[in-house]
């Protein structure tokens, strides 16, 4: 068995000099890679937030459509533009997707939300 007094304690002895300028580094590599972690956290746990933070009313609402109720029958109407006619409609649980031909040619992909009321979605079709 060894004696604890044979034991060769280097705790107080200096580095030498290269390694301790490698030590440094080391150092210095550590901070800078927690630091460039921490602000990659901060960004999105901000973009997080900023996301649940912002109304959903970016979207323009459809007119007149009636709140949906259990056990009623949900009515109203969404208006098209002049000269829009509407191609084709898929439902999809509470949401509507309609393809409508714009007077202008063009074709749009609009989803409509039955439960808010409102339209969630216009897509632009390009050929």
């Amino acid at each position: 068995m060894v004696e604890p007094a044979a034991i060769d304690v280097d705790d107080d002895k200096p580095l030498d000099p290269e390694v301790e300028n490698i030590r440094r580094r080391m150092m210095r590599l550590l901070v800078v890679s927690f630091g460039s972690m921490l602000i990659g956290l901060m960004a999105v746990l901000g973009a997080i937030v900023y996301k649940i933070n912002t109304a959903e009313d970016d979207v323009a609402p459809a007119t007149n459509v009636q709140q949906l109720v259990p056990g009623e029958l949900a009515k109203g109407n969404i208006n098209l533009p002049k000269g829009a006619t509407l191609v084709s409609s898929s439902l999809s649980g509470l949401q509507v997707l309609l393809t409508v031909k714009y007077a202008d040619g063009s074709l749009h992909l609009i989803v409509f939300d039955m439960k808010n009321a409102k339209i969630v979605a216009d897509y632009t079709v390009t050929q």
